[in-house]
């Protein structure tokens, strides 16, 4: 029997073994008076969360569907040319219900009305297309806790147009934690298609939903973020890092050309900064973009990026500022 599902969970796996039960029990305590799916696509995971998962049974509402992927399948030769980032976009593109909740099999839900409470906002509300809500932080290999991650931005601020969206989102001062959302599924058949592929999927989802929908933000705490160790954003690699960063900072600059708005001194200064880091790092490194406007010093630096004093001294420099926002969170 053919069921119209009203959210389909985008649940995307990779070696999430020692979480995943959290993440999929997660799903399967909320409350809904509709019908749930979860898709399920797992990048080849080497451990058992696959395992793991199959031990789970559907229930009444909420039904979960593992898509099957082998190597050599299509599936398989599509990730070789695209990179992990194709997991996101294939999940998406097996989703069928109206609305698409996303969450990684590393974090998990805590709110079990979370779904509800967002259908029943954007069922009375059609002018919005996103709805998303604050969380907790937990840093795995200290086993800390940030709670409340969103306190201290500017998610409760009134937002005035798509275009403050926009700058707000690209600067960071408003945040959107991806196991929060949920968002009208319709709204991606009219995403103008990208020409350039970077190292984050969430980012520039929430760009281009900026330009088609408003967002509601609730402060309802619906998920545990899970920061390890080891990450694409968050690298024990200080090169992989600094890749991930520079990568983000011509994002911004790809997405205001995108959406013809201007790069602003904020966005320049970061872009510049980013490369330069990543220069003095990695001085193999062949950016897509050269300085914006660079000073005296942003020059000289760049154009000495591969002389060993130069890059001693600047070195030193960033430990030296790394050292003061360390001693600044402690004081605080």
């Amino acid at each position: 029997m053919s069921i119209n599902y009203t959210v389909s969970v985008r649940l995307m796996t990779f070696n999430h073994a020692p979480f995943i039960r959290e993440a999929i029990e997660s799903i399967l305590m909320q409350k809904t008076n509709f019908f749930v799916e979860v898709v399920v696509g797992d990048d080849f995971s080497t451990d058992s969360t696959l395992d793991i998962l199959k031990q789970y049974e559907s229930t009444d509402n909420i039904h979960i569907k593992i898509l099957n992927r082998k190597k050599g399948d299509e599936y398989w030769f599509k990730r070789q040319e695209r990179g992990r980032l194709y997991n996101f976009q294939n999940i998406l593109e097996n989703c069928t219900g109206k609305y698409v909740a996303l969450l990684d099999g590393d974090d998990y839900w805590i709110d079990p009305l979370k779904l509800q409470k967002q259908v029943d906002f954007l069922e009375e509300n059609p002018e919005f297309g996103l709805c998303h809500g604050n969380c907790h932080f937990f840093y795995d290999n200290t086993e800390k806790w940030q709670k409340n991650a969103n306190k201290d931005l500017s998610n409760n601020t009134i937002i005035k147009g798509r275009k403050e969206l926009f700058y707000y989102l690209l600067d960071g001062s408003y945040k959107i934690r991806t196991a929060t959302v949920l968002f009208k599924r319709e709204l991606l058949n009219k995403i103008k298609p990208n020409t350039q592929t970077f190292l984050m999927g969430d980012t520039p989802l929430w760009l281009d939903l900026s330009q088609l929908t408003k967002f509601k933000y609730f402060d309802d705490v619906f998920s545990v973020y899970r920061i390890s160790s080891e990450s694409a954003s968050n690298s024990k690699n200080k090169i992989k890092k600094l890749r991930f960063k520079m990568s983000m900072a011509e994002m911004r600059l790809y997405y205001c050309q995108k959406y013809d708005y201007i790069v602003n001194t904020n966005l320049k200064e970061r872009y510049n900064s980013s490369l330069i880091t990543l220069k003095i790092f990695d001085n193999e490194y062949q950016s897509k973009h050269s300085l914006i406007n660079p000073t005296k010093q942003e020059k000289f630096i760049y154009n000495y990026s591969s002389n060993m004093v130069v890059r001693i001294l600047f070195k030193l420099k960033v430990a030296a500022n790394n050292y003061v926002k360390m001693a600044r969170k402690l004081i605080k």
